[in-house]
């Protein structure tokens, strides 16, 4: 699954540990990674055999799957990675030099979370509604928007809460947070505005690697609640299976795999359990859908 635009290149590509070593190995030789900046990412390593919360794997961001999570392949040229619709917003990579400007490692970030008290900072979800709800980070708001591109609206309509506070903003990999703390820092010129660097997923892989890699055993536990939702056929990825943060819609039992709205041109994903549809039982979203 390829997007390209004139921002950049976002990838996903599916397939086993030594095939997808083998290409990244291949693409770390090309052009776009010549500058010396990007040394690290051109080290030959293995997803089978190395730690990987390596350089190289914080750039790509590998992640537990199977062959087939894609249906077929899809090359699409778009307007913007992950659509905001604000044309006048240019990525902070853009603007510095320092591409760290305003980026929390995932240590820092849950330092953060773990130590301060809430009211001294706002915590923010960036993704959707449907992403936000079935996994967050602890004391996250998590805003009512089925779309990026409705983010700036919900800006513009909250300004005042967030006036003097510091805010920290995260997302499913860094990307739509490049943006959206891009956005804020035009909005809220006056406020102090950070993401976490690499987003959920490397907060979870640098959280298996402290207590897998480093045999910690401290007390502290993860600030990650529930899945981290990926727009693939696995549909979600955790910590730990058993971790469930949203219930069934309609029986309201812990449930956090979403099945689409079966009307025509909705396809509003819809958290029903299998006790409360029956197999192949379509499912939908309101009773105008049915």
């Amino acid at each position: 699954k390829v997007r390209i635009a004139s921002e950049g290149i976002n990838a996903t590509l599916a397939g086993s540990n030594h095939d997808i070593d083998a290409y990244l190995n291949w693409l770390t030789t090309t052009q776009p990674f010549d500058d010396d900046a990007l040394s690290e990412l051109r080290q030959p390593v293995s997803l089978q055999l190395d730690d990987p919360y390596t350089a190289r794997y914080k750039f790509f961001k590998p992640s537990q799957g199977c062959h087939h999570v894609f249906a077929e392949l899809s090359i699409k040229l778009v307007d913007e990675i992950c659509p905001l619709g604000q044309t006048a917003v240019v990525l902070d990579k853009l603007q510095k030099p320092d591409h760290g400007h305003g980026k929390l490692s995932p240590g820092d970030f849950h330092a953060i979370l773990a130590k301060r008290h809430q009211d001294d900072f706002i915590l923010l979800d960036t993704r959707n509604y449907y992403e936000s709800k079935i996994g967050h980070f602890e004391g996250a708001i998590q805003p009512p928007i089925r779309k990026f591109s409705q983010f700036p609206d919900y800006v513009e309509r909250n300004k005042d809460a967030m006036r003097g506070k510091t805010i920290l903003t995260y997302c499913t990999g860094g990307i739509r947070c490049e943006k959206a703390t891009a956005y804020m820092r035009q909005a809220l010129p006056d406020e102090e505005i950070f993401m976490l660097d690499g987003g959920i997923h490397n907060y979870m892989e640098w959280w298996k690697h402290k207590k897998e890699v480093e045999k910690s055993d401290d007390d502290d536990d993860p600030v990650w609640q529930g899945k981290n939702y990926v727009f693939d056929a696995r549909q979600s990825l955790s910590l730990c299976e058993n971790s469930i943060v949203s219930q069934c819609q309609a029986c309201h039992q812990p449930w956090d795999k979403y099945k689409k709205c079966g009307s025509a041109g909705c396809h509003l994903l819809v958290l029903r359990c299998d006790a409360c549809c029956g197999a192949g039982e379509q499912v939908y979203c309101c009773d105008e859908c049915q």
